[in-house]
């Protein structure tokens, strides 16, 4: 029997009711002030099922099965003592966190949790109980789980049947927002280190063209028996290799300039495949597995090559010490109805011609595997790599408009498979494109006749161009401005003075 909150009352009458196993009896408690009587009045005996009559306000709560809706409730619940001591959990809690652990009797609530965790969680909670504050929150980490992550919400329960109050916990699973906390961590560092890098390579490509160009002004002065012939030539090697490292950075901040073509990707990597086999060597095996009916793409033609040797050849090098090395290149179009999320990137819906590179090599520990995209990231040995090369790769497919990710094992292998979105074209209308062209009249050799203007911020390339371009007969203007080369226009065209033929420019 369990005596209910009253349900109405007046100046002089308190009605109560008593539930009785399925039944609920109604009652009212008369006081009569100037007797001071109380008269008790038994109103009526109603089943539980036809109780339907008085469901209204404060009656429908009044009838909750209280223990319940604690056990149905979504979140992981823990109800503590004043003493932090578990007092109860409901299912949600065992089922998505305890898992196979079991609480003991009087059993703390931050031994639960993992160390690092404990202190910080215990100053929260005591805040609670001594109403320091009203609310609390925390992400949490189990000692039998690190890799669970939980935010708990902790509120206070103070009510006069109980002697102190107690702590009422809400534990909600927060993997996915963790994950998208990652996710966009992970997309704005790479943003910023694209717009860094993007940045250090225009200047350096500005500085490595002028240092180019003055060496081959320098080797037109000298023959190949000289000895400042092989010094000049070391000098511009050097640079060359320098300015290879610059476009691989432009690459990653997709700031290079791409020249995309509609492409049949299976042809592509059968072009490739004889250069792929000589990179990773008679002992490692090459298997390139076609799709069926594979769409078109629409890329750089070149970058894409590039991409597919680099891959290659990182998984060439994941395998240097095993027997029976396998690289696989699968392709297959894909269609995918609706956003899908993978790893910390959402990939749009639409139709795909998927790349899959598979090697069954030593693998990339899950520590690394979500780094292997970022520039100078690299666990070769020192001097055996740029930690560029899949930076790159991924800068590529991203100018592409295309998706990569890295998936491994330890000591069974690892797969990148790329999303690129598939190109809907009329391959007539293409081929008619390319060859159609208009009639152009005969060529002649103009070489050093004409007049040159030449528009170039950077002093240094100008100075080298400038030379190299006179050097060859040409008369040059030279600008360092655009409104520099505009005047220069105007009045040559004012003072109908020599034309200009050609003007060269970066701006």
């Amino acid at each position: 029997m369990e005596l209910l909150k009253n349900s109405g009352q007046d100046k002089q009458r308190l009605t109560h009711f008593i539930r009785l196993k399925n039944h609920y009896l109604q009652f009212s408690i008369y006081e009569f002030f100037r007797e001071g009587v109380l008269l008790w009045r038994i109103e009526n005996l109603l089943p539980q099922k036809e109780s339907k009559t008085f469901l209204s306000g404060t009656d429908f709560l009044d009838r909750l099965d209280v223990r319940q809706i604690f056990e149905q409730a979504p979140a992981g619940i823990i109800v503590l003592d004043h003493h932090l001591e578990i007092q109860g959990v409901n299912e949600t809690f065992k089922e998505n966190f305890l898992k196979h652990h079991t609480i003991q009797p009087k059993e703390i609530f931050t031994s639960l949790l993992a160390p690092e965790k404990q202190k910080l969680v215990v100053q929260g909670l005591k805040k609670v109980l001594s109403e320091e504050t009203q609310h609390y929150h925390s992400e949490l980490k189990f000692r039998w789980d690190e890799e669970t992550s939980a935010i708990v919400y902790v509120s206070l329960i103070k009510q006069s049947s109980l002697p102190h109050p107690g702590l009422l916990l809400e534990v909600f699973d927060n993997y996915e927002q963790k994950q998208l906390q990652l996710s966009l961590l992970q997309s704005q560092k790479l943003q910023a280190l694209g717009q860094l890098a993007g940045g250090i390579a225009h200047d350096f490509n500005n500085l490595l063209t002028a240092m180019i160009g003055f060496c081959d002004l320098l080797l037109s002065r000298h023959y190949p028996g000289d000895q400042s012939f092989t010094d000049i030539m070391q000098i511009k090697q050097n640079a060359n290799r320098a300015a290879n490292l610059v476009r691989q950075l432009l690459a990653f901040s997709r700031q290079q300039t791409l020249q995309p073509k509609v492409l049949d990707i299976g042809e592509v990597l059968s072009n490739l495949s004889v250069l792929l086999q000589r990179l990773i060597g008679a002992s490692i095996k090459l298997k390139i597995v076609h799709g069926r009916d594979l769409g078109m793409i629409k890329v750089d033609a070149g970058q894409f090559e590039r991409v597919i040797v680099n891959l290659v050849v990182n998984a060439r090098d994941a395998m240097t010490e095993r027997e029976n090395g396998e690289i696989i290149i699968a392709t297959r179009d894909e269609s995918i109805e609706s956003e899908r999320a993978i790893n910390h990137e959402t990939i749009a819906k639409g139709d795909y011609v998927v790349v899959e590179v598979i090697d069954n090599g030593i693998g990339i520990s899950p520590d690394h595997v979500n780094k292997v995209f970022d520039p100078f990231f690299s666990t070769k040995e020192i001097g055996s790599g740029t930690g560029l090369g899949l930076s790159t790769v991924y800068g590529i497919i991203k100018q592409t408009d295309g998706y990569i990710f890295a998936e491994s094992e330890m000591n069974r292998g690892t797969k990148f498979t790329i999303y690129l979105p598939r190109h809907e074209a009329i391959s007539d209308s293409l081929k008619a494109d390319e060859t159609s062209g208009h009639h152009l009249s005969p060529t002649s050799d103009l070489t050093g006749v004409g007049r040159i203007l030449l528009v170039e911020d950077e002093d240094a390339v100008r100075l080298f161009a400038a030379r190299a371009l006179r050097d060859k007969g040409y008369d040059v203007l030279e600008a360092s401005t655009g409104e520099e080369g505009l005047h220069f226009l105007q009045e040559t065209r004012k003072m109908q003075d020599k034309p200009i033929d050609l003007m060269i420019t970066d701006i």
